[in-house]
């Protein structure tokens, strides 16, 4: 459920910035970083690699331990799925000049991953028997 509201506040704030301030977005074909902006068929392997991600918590006992960390990372890629679907790219529209231009679906992504990545490294191990 947390997803369903994250991937409508992304849309809604990109409607915003698409309605009220056109001249600062960037609509990125690409991946993040515009990496992949000449693959047509990128849209194709970023649907892929997103159902991948879901089926895969579903199968592990991972999905458990790892809700919000997976529910930031799938709502920020389906968010900018439907983007490429609907517009034919995704719609930037943060600049600070000294990264480049992303959106809240981006910061849910990255965020996501490092806050995933920091439970795994953080996680309690039992210590081996001697």
């Amino acid at each position: 459920m947390v997803f369903v509201f994250l991937v409508l506040a992304d849309q809604l704030t990109k409607l915003v910035f698409l309605k009220h301030y056109p001249i600062l977005i960037s609509l990125n074909p690409g991946g993040a970083f515009s990496v992949g902006d000449t693959l047509k068929v990128f849209p194709l392997i970023a649907f892929i690699v997103l159902v991948g991600l879901i089926i895969f918590a579903f199968k592990t006992k991972i999905i458990y331990q790892s809700y919000y960390p997976l529910s930031l990372i799938v709502s920020g890629a389906l968010s900018n799925q439907i983007d490429r679907l609907v517009r034919g790219g995704v719609v930037d529209y943060i600049n600070l000049g000294f990264l480049p231009v992303f959106n809240l679906a981006d910061m849910l992504i990255v965020g996501g991953f490092a806050w995933f990545i920091l439970g795994y490294l953080l996680k309690k191990r039992p210590k081996p028997s001697a």
